[in-house]
Parts: C-alpha cells; sequence; structure tokens
C-alpha cells in the first residue's frame, strides 16, 4: 500500500492501523513494541485496554485474549471476544476495572482529548497505569506532520500539555521518555543506524524525540481525616462560650 492513499482530509476518520502498515508505521511500531518489552511485566498481567490500533496488540505482548481489549470506533469484519466497538468517549467498561489502558496516537486526532483522557482514568483501577503513545510536536517530526502523512485536523499535543492534563487527575507521572531522533523523511537504513546512537541522543536531547512515551499512575487518594478542634478556654473553664439561643429571650 502506498503511504500517499493514506486518510488526509479533515473530514475523514484517521486510521492508525492504515498508517502502522506502511514501512514508516512499521519502523515506529516496533520501536514502540520495543520501549513496551522493557516496562514491568506486572503492568501488563491483569485486565489491558488498548484505545485504537486494534490488528494488533501495541505492546508486543502475548496475553490471552480475555486479558486484552481492543477498542474500536469502526466496525470489525473479525468476530472476537476482546474486540470490542465503542466511541473513546464512553467505554463500554465499568468504573476501576482496567490494570492498564494504552493509548498509541489517539489524543492527536481527536475532537476533544481531554474527554477521552478522563474516561480512560475513569476505567482505570486505583495504582493502575495509563500509557500514552504520541508524535512529539517539540521535534523533527513534528516540524514535519506533512511528511508523516497524518490529516490536517491532526493536533500534536506536548508532554508538557498532557502532564498539566494528568495533574488535574491527580496522577502520579512515573515515566516520560522520547525516542527516534531519525527525521522521518530517512530511509530505513538510516534510522536504523542512528538507533545506535538512541542513548547518546535522549541523554543530550531528553525531550526531542520523534515519539513520547508517557506514563501515568492513578493514585489512591487518602480520606481526609477528621481532626478534632479543641477550644481550649471552654475545656479549662469547664463553660461553654455560647448561650443556647433560647437563654437570650427576653421574657414578659
Amino acid at each position: 500500500m502506498r503511504e500517499s492513499t493514506l486518510l488526509n482530509n479533515s473530514n475523514q476518520s484517521f486510521d492508525i492501523d492504515t498508517w502502522y502498515q506502511t514501512q514508516l508505521g512499521q519502523t515506529v511500531l516496533k520501536l514502540e513494541q520495543q520501549q513496551l518489552r522493557v516496562l514491568p511485566r506486572v503492568m501488563f498481567n491483569k485486565n489491558l485496554v488498548q484505545l485504537g490500533a486494534t490488528s494488533q496488540s501495541v505492546s508486543g505482548l502475548n496475553m490471552p485474549a480475555t486479558h486484552l481489549f481492543l477498542v474500536s470506533t469502526n466496525p470489525s469484519k473479525q468476530c472476537s471476544t476482546n474486540r470490542v466497538q465503542s466511541t473513546f468517549e464512553q467505554l463500554p467498561f465499568p468504573n476501576d476495572s482496567a490494570h492498564t489502558v494504552i493509548l498509541p496516537h489517539v489524543l492527536e486526532f481527536q475532537i476533544d482529548p481531554k474527554i477521552i483522557l478522563t474516561e480512560a482514568w475513569r476505567i482505570l483501577e486505583p495504582d493502575g497505569h495509563l500509557v500514552i503513545l504520541g508524535f512529539n510536536p517539540w521535534s523533527l517530526w513534528g516540524l514535519a506532520k506533512q511528511t508523516l502523512n497524518l490529516p490536517d485536523h491532526a493536533k500534536l499535543h506536548s508532554m508538557g500539555k498532557l502532564n498539566y492534563w494528568l495533574a488535574g487527575l491527580n496522577a502520579e507521572i512515573v515515566l516520560k521518555r522520547s525516542f527516534l531522533f531519525a527525521p522521518p523523511f530517512s530511509n530505513l537504513k538510516t534510522i536504523d543506524t542512528l538507533q545506535n546512537s538512541e542513548k547518546a541522543l535522549t541523554w543530550l536531547f531528553p525531550n526531542n524525540g520523534g515519539i513520547f512515551l508517557l506514563i501515568a499512575k492513578k493514585q489512591i487518594l487518602p480520606l481526609t481525616p477528621i481532626r478534632i478542634r479543641w477550644n481550649w478556654r471552654e475545656f479549662l473553664t469547664g463553660k461553654p462560650l455560647t448561650e443556647p439561643a433560647a437563654g437570650n429571650v427576653q421574657r414578659g
């Protein structure tokens, strides 16, 4: 499939699955899976919900179908118990039901990404993790958005903006990382060559990789303790500071 056939019209919905099937998309998917494979396995041991990219698990892990739910806004031709058709704004999952929620290049193509972020947070269980993959606007990839064949309505969000949105949800940011420093118009050989310098480039330019990975943890908020406020004057005298309202009534 030629990359020029990708949807590039703001009136059409962008299919990240189609983009992943291009040569550049395959390279990005491979590198993203490498990033997720080194994460603690405990993050993927329970129920995992992935929004979009339903042709495969972006985590790259072989998981039982009952543990992985792939949510798509488009009807699926494949009959499978782990494929769910739904809008991202109203997910058909109860509160606190998902151990990990993955958003692979979802927020940059939605009209109101904050609503989707809030909905993903709703279904996340306490101490669960939200994993966000996105195109970094502060990178060569962000500057060359047209080269990526992304739709006109795509709006790339920085890690700083997502960090601000997540702060409103009382999230704990446990990982912020960018990778893939080769320009998007490079050939695959050049990208593979620069991967050998990835550690050095990450150290020099930690926030300027073409793709970013952001992981937030859903904290358990402690109940606010009820503190007794002592009135020491009343305590020492043994008398209340105010008389009952009835005591102030003048009787004739």
